[in-house]
């Protein structure tokens, strides 16, 4: 029996070619740090999950903040809000930027509702004074919207009233035009209660209190 000494030399250098080519987790973090810098985010975030994968219960907190920052700058929304979230829970220093940019990635995918209830919960306990400022304005914005949109509705249900219009009707419906008033200055209320300054809230605000009288 022949033995190929070039082919068994081969299978022999494959386990040392195998082990000189692994890397560390912080090789993957440096790797994936050097990338942020030329921005190639895709790569970098491909190198961080690396890191995070091979650092298991001993993950480096910056590096998983760091990588949620890769998947949002990629618009990969749902993989930041875990990441972002893995941060938190890690008790990473930037904790408050990162439950405010979970609320943004929600914007972005549209979930409109759990947008809301993130700023709602990022303005109870973020304390970095430029995170309490973005969110400030981020939520009271959000509650005049509201407000905003049901003085539509309310306006489009006064719309119905015509001249010929009986007078029980015209009754009914202004009662169910004065409800949607109703929640819109409930929503307003909120926004002044984040903000008392805010002058869009302050408009809104004269106009419900119009259509209250």
């Amino acid at each position: 029996m022949k033995i190929n000494f070039k082919l068994a030399l081969a299978l022999l250098m494959l386990p040392m070619m195998a082990m000189a080519q692994e890397k560390t987790a912080d090789e993957f973090k440096n790797e994936g740090n050097a990338l942020v810098k030329e921005k190639k985010f895709k790569e970098a975030l491909a190198s961080y999950q690396q890191a995070i994968t091979l650092w298991g219960d001993s993950v480096d907190a910056a590096t998983v903040y760091n990588a949620g920052d890769c998947a949002r700058r990629i618009e990969d929304f749902e993989t930041s809000n875990k990441l972002y979230q893995q941060s938190i829970d890690l008790g990473y220093k930037k904790a408050d930027f990162a439950t405010y940019y979970i609320a943004e990635n929600y914007g972005k995918m549209k979930l409109v509702d759990e947008r809301l209830a993130q700023l709602e919960k990022a303005h109870g306990i973020v304390k970095d004074p430029k995170v309490v400022n973005i969110v400030k304005k981020a939520l009271t914005k959000e509650y005049a919207k509201k407000a905003n949109a049901q003085i539509v509705d309310g306006n489009k249900i006064l719309g119905e009233i015509q001249a010929s219009t009986k007078p029980e009707q015209r009754t009914a419906i202004e009662a169910r035009a004065k409800e949607v008033f109703q929640a819109a200055k409930e929503w307003n209320d909120k926004a002044l209660a984040v903000d008392p300054n805010s002058e869009d809230a302050k408009k809104i605000g004269e106009i419900i209190d119009s259509q209250l009288k």
